[in-house]
């Protein structure tokens, strides 16, 4: 049988391919795992990947070889070289008897070659034809007509479409029954050389496309090489839970319409799996797996190529978008649902991307509407992704309170043993000064020849004794240090909610200022205008002040968590609702009403109490945004033996299916106002601290919300 040649065409207009190609498909690696998922849903069992003269521009390659089932002429020209082809949403499966759920739907992933070289050579056969074809493309020449494109008007007969630009291809003639797809990719640009680093990061990414623990009816092996010398190289799948120091698994029930989560219970200290209503998004697979700092070394030393990281995504068994992949460089890491945006230095004792792995399980069928943004760096934004992503750190969340729970446990019984010890060691010593009375009384010569060990053993005991004391002071100094960095770290960002707040009203201010200081400078000459000039002169003085009270109000946090003052809750409070909020609560048309009966004396640091009335404060003026009649109203009483303090206002209110989230960290509904989702935390922490509480409790007024502040006096 002679070879056949010919060409063929994409059906599509010629810009595209940079759109979809170097545009959407955002990173080399990105790319090479969208190829690699191409071969899985070709019902390969294997893919090798090589890597020759990978920094070399002038001979270096990719090729990506994989044993499918391949394609023929009629496939490649009617399926391949169609750009958005149905074909596999018209059949969501790849052919028996694999019939694996298709990963790749979009048909975006050819493109991905253009971001490994510059040339493609595709060879594939099917097992059941004897005829190989090898089709080439060369991308430069789409570039060059994409720039002769760009010179020309829309309506120019010059203008190239893709079906314009012909590829060449050659069907051999083949006996054998060897079946699949080889690329070939040739470098051409710098952006095409591999370093070992870009390698190993590769093979990272590649380790993780499989669900780690995934049982496949039929293999899926990656095997790469990176020198022509060596064989290939098998990529191994880490087993997350045999070094993880905590695990749990979370599963859900379509018939009975439950989604399992975890709940950390405050009276038992333990986290528990409980079952809740499956969400909008649609019922999940989760497994958590959290790694202390010996696990992790015991991780890294089983485990070379693979790399704690964080939350991994998997839709139908394979990896959906890379929501943490590895990088030295935090600024370019992929972290979607903002676990490490959380952790700001390590404080309250959040986990971040290094710490945990989380595999989430979704699929095609529970979760229609997760979907992966077409470049794979986030999920399309919509209702279902937002309501997902928060879902998740909520378990964290959970995890996090059970974590902070059992580290208190442990230094406290740590304190408890360390004083039991220093008890014992004071019993030994009490008994040594016996048995010196004894020998002293004995002049026994033994006794007498026991003495100089004796000696040695109570000066050992003396060394212990202070030994055990320093550890004893050195925990709780470590206690107290943290609790001083917690607190610091919370008036700051109480501080940033102040400082949102004070830029409106500094904006207004400036304006004022501005307008009164242009009629003087345009009048200062005008004797019939003096008068006015004075008025406006006075107006300037004014607004100054009211600078000057907002800017030392900002620096008074430089002198926070400071020595302990007395504290006035009545005055503190009035305070800040007539001279710090004044301007504020007016510009925004907000009448406060303050009914604190009794007050009491506390012994602390103001701005510690100062950020908790602040942040309910600036809450409710977000809350009253657009409202009539707007109303802020804290009134203070004592009640058995405790202070309780009401705060309210006629806002929004607070929606019952989220009530029970507002305590928590960065959760926040006024985001569009620039919420940071710190305030009510910020609080529920502070009070904890000092033994009170806050509860939401019914409102006060017919719309709004309403909060219970519980001090008790005996602390």
């Amino acid at each position: 049988m002679k070879n056949k040649q010919d060409t063929l065409q994409f059906k599509f207009d010629i810009s595209t391919f940079k759109l979809l190609g170097r545009e959407l498909i955002t990173d080399k690696i990105t790319a090479l795992v969208e190829l690699v998922k191409n071969c899985y849903d070709a019902n390969a069992e294997n893919v090798w990947i090589s890597f020759i003269n990978s920094q070399d521009l002038k001979k270096g390659k990719i090729i990506i070889k994989d044993d499918g089932i391949g394609m023929n002429v009629n496939e490649i020209r009617n399926k391949w070289m169609i750009i958005g082809t149905n074909s596999k949403r018209e059949n969501s499966f790849s052919p028996e008897p694999y019939s694996r759920k298709y990963v790749g739907e979009k048909g975006v992933g050819r493109f991905a070659v253009d971001k490994l070289g510059s040339k493609l050579v595709m060879t594939t056969k099917k097992a059941t034809e004897n005829e190989t074809v090898v089709l080439t493309i060369d991308w430069r020449e789409y570039e060059e007509k994409n720039k002769i494109q760009s010179l020309f008007s829309f309506d120019s007969i010059d203008k190239t479409y893709f079906t314009d630009v012909k590829n060449d291809y050659e069907v051999k003639a083949t006996e054998d029954n060897s079946h699949g797809t080889t690329l070939e990719m040739t470098f051409y640009n710098t952006e095409h050389i591999w370093t070992d680093l870009d390698i190993r990061r590769a093979e990272k990414e590649l380790s993780r496309l499989l669900v780690p623990y995934a049982k496949l009816k039929y293999p899926f092996n990656i095997c790469i090489k990176t020198n022509e010398n060596i064989g290939f190289e098998q990529i191994k799948v880490a087993s997350l839970d045999k070094h993880a120091t905590y695990h749990f698994h979370l599963d859900f029930d379509i018939e009975n319409n439950t989604q399992q989560i975890v709940k950390f219970d405050k009276e038992t200290g333990e986290l528990k799996t409980i079952e809740s209503e499956i969400e909008k998004f649609g019922g999940i697979t989760l497994d958590f797996y959290y790694y202390d700092e010996n696990a992790k070394r015991r991780f890294k030393d089983t485990y070379k190529n693979y790399t704690i990281d964080g939350i991994k995504v998997y839709r139908d068994g394979l990896l959906a978008t890379p929501s943490a992949e590895d990088s030295d460089d935090i600024k370019t890491q992929r972290d979607i649902f903002g676990l490490d945006k959380r952790r700001y230095g390590g404080f309250f004792d959040k986990v971040g991307n290094r710490d945990l792995i989380i595999i989430v399980q979704i699929s095609k069928n529970n979760n229609p509407n997760i979907i992966d943004a077409t470049n794979r760096q986030d999920f399309i934004e919509n209702e279902q992704s937002k309501i997902f992503k928060d879902f998740i750190i909520r378990q964290i969340f959970e995890f996090e309170k059970s974590l902070k729970s059992d580290k208190k446990k442990v230094t406290t019984d740590t304190k408890i043993q360390l004083q039991d010890f220093r008890k014992d060691v004071k019993t030994v010593k009490d008994e040594l000064k016996n048995i010196y009375q004894n020998i002293d009384k004995s002049k026994s010569a033994d006794n007498v020849a026991l003495k100089p060990l004796l000696d040695i053993l109570e000066t050992q005991l003396d060394k212990i004794s202070q030994t055990t004391s320093k550890a004893y002071r050195q925990i709780d100094q470590l206690q107290k240090e943290e609790i001083r960095k917690d607190n610091l770290y919370l008036s700051l960002m109480s501080l940033q909610n102040y400082s949102l707040e004070i830029s409106h009203m500094v904006g207004i201010v400036i304006g004022k200022i501005k307008r009164n200081a242009e009629y003087i400078r345009d009048n200062i000459t005008k004797p019939e205008r003096i008068a006015n000039n004075i008025r406006f002169a006075s107006n300037i003085f004014t607004e100054m002040e009211k600078l000057d009270k907002g800017v030392r109000f900002l620096l008074s946090y430089a002198d926070a968590n400071k020595d302990f003052v007395e504290i006035d809750i009545k005055s503190l409070i009035e305070k800040l609702f007539t001279e710090h909020y004044k301007e504020i609560l007016d510009f925004e048309g907000i009448t406060p009403i303050i009914e604190i009966r009794n007050t009491i004396i506390l012994l602390h640091n103001y701005k510690f109490f100062e950020d908790i009335f602040e942040n309910l404060i600036n809450n409710s003026i977000k809350a009253l945004a657009g409202r009539e009649n707007k109303i802020i109203k804290c009134s203070a009483n004592i009640e058995d033996n405790k202070f309780i303090i009401t705060f309210s206002d006629n806002g929004i209110g607070i929606e019952e299916e989220i009530q029970d989230r507002i305590f928590d960290m960065f959760f926040t509904t006024t985001l569009t106002q620039q919420g940071s989702g710190m305030g009510l935390y910020i609080v529920q922490t502070r009070l904890d601290s000092v033994k009170g509480s806050i509860e939401l409790i019914e409102p006060e007024f017919e719309t709004g919300a309403s909060f219970k502040i519980t001090l008790p006096l005996n602390k």
